[in-house]
């Protein structure tokens, strides 16, 4: 017998076993191993791994909310929904497999399903702080914010010192339009976590929204004690310095940034969207110029650039902008210029292109507010009679309460 035949014998005897040891693992080990695999991001191995205990356990219930939740991290939500729907089948009460059911809905904007089972979760789990957030932070999404604060102070009575239900209790507060109540949270919250920047920011555009806008500069102020100098954390202070009606703070803060990072593009696009606030557009072009040479796939500078033609006069090389911006963003921002773009094109007369642009948002989001009352008028005012306009009218009617009777057609 010479020795490649001697190998292959060897191989036969071998690898059998060794697939039916690898495959008889226990279902506990595979799913820790998953865990892992999902917590560093590898989701295609973590996937493996779930199934694989799921072949020695078809209805183990931590390897079907596993696999759930990695298929959600990949952004595959419909897998997710089948797989924690599988779940519940086997495990009818199971807390995490409708927590993160109802989250999956969440992602996908059904938020009527999301409430549904959310609810659920909280009652089988009403000692589990998280429960009651996941519910609170659909009840957000559904613009319910008296249930929502009920939902979260529910968290604070299992631990009072939670940051995310203070955070949550902020946002309600703040859509209730009641900021000393939102303040009150928010102060607490910068107690809790004294380091963090997030809290005290809030906090001070809280104090200018319920008119105390000196109060709000100050806590600006005070919070860059603690202000790290990573852009991010500049960014932050100076969007909220601009909205406390403080440019000259933000200007100073991106400065500042620049002058250790004279290379960031973010330090570069957010002096320029200052300087156009201070309505001193040469600079703010030659930031922008800058922030699109440093990244010239970013579709944001072109977006400023765009801006700052417009507010020039200088209307066609502010289309032209908004057109690169426009190749460049991901859908949803690309959308939203598209409607920024439109709104340019009505203030430089031409309203035949302006209707092209609603009509491609239109298109692709046809939920999109006051959108056809817009489209409409544009309709009437260039005369467009098409079965289209007719539709466009009819609905934008409707949306003000008018009948299709009464409705006035291009």
């Amino acid at each position: 017998m010479n020795h490649r035949t001697c190998l292959l014998i060897l191989y036969a005897l071998i690898l059998p076993n060794t697939v039916w040891a690898f495959q008889s693992r226990p279902a506990d080990e595979l799913i820790t191993e998953g865990m892992t695999l999902k917590s560093e991001g590898k989701h295609t191995e973590a996937i493996q791994r779930f199934k694989q205990a799921l072949t020695t356990d078809p209805q183990n219930e931590s390897a079907l909310v596993g696999l759930g939740r990695t298929y959600g991290a990949k952004g595959d939500y419909k897998a997710a929904e089948k797989t924690f729907k599988r779940a519940i089948k086997h495990h009818s009460k199971s807390v995490d497999a409708h927590r993160y059911l109802a989250l999956t809905y969440l992602r996908r904007n059904n938020l009527k399903d999301a409430e549904k089972y959310a609810k659920k979760a909280a009652k089988f789990a009403p000692k589990q702080w998280d429960t009651h957030h996941a519910l609170a932070e659909i009840l957000l999404a559904r613009r319910k914010w008296n249930a929502a604060i009920k939902a979260e102070k529910k968290v604070l009575k299992l631990d009072k010192k939670n940051l995310h239900a203070h955070t949550g209790l902020i946002a309600a507060y703040q859509a209730k339009e009641q900021f000393g109540k939102a303040a009150k949270y928010a102060r607490q919250a910068s107690k809790i976590v004294p380091k963090m920047l997030e809290p005290r920011v809030k906090l001070a555009e809280l104090y200018a929204m319920h008119g105390k806008r000196k109060k709000g500069l100050q806590t600006l102020k005070d919070a860059e004690k603690i202000m790290g100098k990573r852009i991010q954390h500049v960014a932050l202070m100076a969007t909220a310095f601009t909205f406390l009606g403080s440019p000259k703070d933000a200007a100073r803060l991106y400065r500042a940034h620049l002058k250790t990072s004279p290379n960031s593009a973010i330090g570069h696009a957010g002096l320029s969207e200052v300087l156009v606030k201070m309505k001193k557009f040469k600079a703010a072009h030659k930031h922008a110029s800058k922030a699109a040479e440093l990244v010239p796939k970013n579709p944001l500078p072109h977006q400023l650039l765009g801006i700052i033609a417009a507010l020039k006069k200088d209307n066609t090389t502010a289309e032209s902008e908004y057109r690169v911006a426009i190749k460049l963003a991901p859908k949803a921002l690309a959308l939203q210029l598209r409607l920024d773009l439109a709104m340019l094109l009505v203030d430089m007369g031409k309203a035949k292109k302006a209707i092209t642009e609603f009509e491609a948002v239109l298109g692709k989001a046809p939920k999109t507010r006051n959108l056809r009352r817009g489209l409409c008028q544009l309709y009437r005012k260039t005369n467009t009679k098409s079965k289209k306009s007719n539709q466009v009218c009819v609905a934008a009617c409707k949306e003000v309460g008018i009948t299709k009777a009464d409705c006035m057609m291009p």
